[in-house]
């Protein structure tokens, strides 16, 4: 495991670990005993990428996982002096760029040179063939500094422009070159997948997620299952703080206590906060700009009981208490 992790001083398993890939297979805190963080280093991409190359060689001749978690794209955003003058030249190219971000674009970049640089390692080794490359994101942008348009809002809100994000999945032999779907999955997929593919059991009711190993080669997936999203906290600041407060506040909050459930084409979002759902039809309006939760009160109705029974289920923390 390289990189951002957030959870905690232990790795779960994960050996070698590196947060900033120093050298030192450990936990960094810093001293405040609080984990420390490398958002501002305009080299920790390619530092982890180094690690991430070195584990591959020396576990080329055995089976392995690799983690690789990079601290960018992400605030405070820096990065090399001139990779950003690259990029402001480029803006002056093409009226239509004038308005993107050169340093954001110079993060992006740093993203895509380590992705390269790994599946080059793979093929130099000939690890290529026989070697599974998932590649994703833990959300949607930052509206302060980018766009996620047609979609709705961004990181920190459950409208699709918080919660959908790029995913590549490249098997060779598998996976069809260029093929696509556009079925919903969702990280807590990942686990199954990968003990599907490595033959590994797993206790079923251990698990909240599901192999979307059938759809690598097309074969039958339940497309319609329900997806939930459960963020019982308040979460504020930024340009995309558009909800309002408990007393009517509004341009407060991103995301405040909710459930998101997705099943087919349909989205609802239940705010704890305000006893009220949203529901959208995310095929016809992925921009989520009609709430149909007054309007198609059958399926309304059926998904607000399933996200109750779900929680009750799951035994997820609701909040009990009027935020004052």
């Amino acid at each position: 495991m390289f990189g951002k992790w957030h959870l905690g001083v232990s790795f779960l398993g994960f050996l070698p670990n590196f947060s900033s890939a120093n050298g030192d297979p450990q936990f960094y805190t810093n001293k405040n005993g609080d984990e420390a963080r490398f958002y501002k280093d305009i080299h920790v991409a390619e530092k982890l990428t180094d690690g991430a190359i070195a584990f591959i060689e020396n576990h080329q001749k055995s089976p392995f996982f690799l983690y690789l978690s990079h601290w960018e794209v992400h605030t405070p955003i820096v990065a090399r002096k001139e990779r950003i003058e690259y990029f402001e030249k480029k803006n002056k190219t093409n009226p239509l760029w004038q308005e993107f971000d050169p340093v954001y674009a110079a993060e992006v970049e740093q993203v895509d040179l380590s992705v390269g640089r790994v599946l080059k390692k793979l093929e130099e080794l000939g690890l290529e063939e026989n070697t599974v490359v998932f590649f994703t994101s833990d959300n949607g942008g930052l509206l302060d500094r980018t766009s996620n348009l047609p979609l709705r809002a961004g990181k920190g809100t459950y409208y699709e422009g918080g919660i959908r994000v790029p995913f590549c999945v490249k098997w060779p032999g598998v996976i069809p070159p260029d093929s696509k779907t556009d079925v919903a999955v969702t990280g807590v997929d990942m686990m199954p997948t990968f003990a599907k593919i490595s033959n590994t059991k797993l206790f079923e009711n251990q698990i909240d997620g599901r192999s979307i190993v059938p759809l690598f080669n097309n074969k039958p997936f339940d497309k319609n299952r329900n997806i939930f999203f459960h963020f019982p906290l308040y979460l504020g600041k930024g340009k995309a703080s558009i909800l309002p407060a408990y007393d009517g506040t509004k341009n407060y909050w991103r995301a405040v206590p909710s459930t998101t459930m997705i099943s087919g084409d349909y989205k609802a979002i239940y705010y704890y906060e305000y006893d009220r759902m949203e529901l959208f039809n995310i095929k016809k309006d992925i921009g989520e700009q009609l709430d149909l939760s007054l309007i198609e009160l059958e399926i309304a109705s059926r998904m607000r009981e399933e996200i109750t029974s779900w929680v009750d289920r799951v035994k997820a923390p609701v909040p009990s208490l009027i935020n004052l």
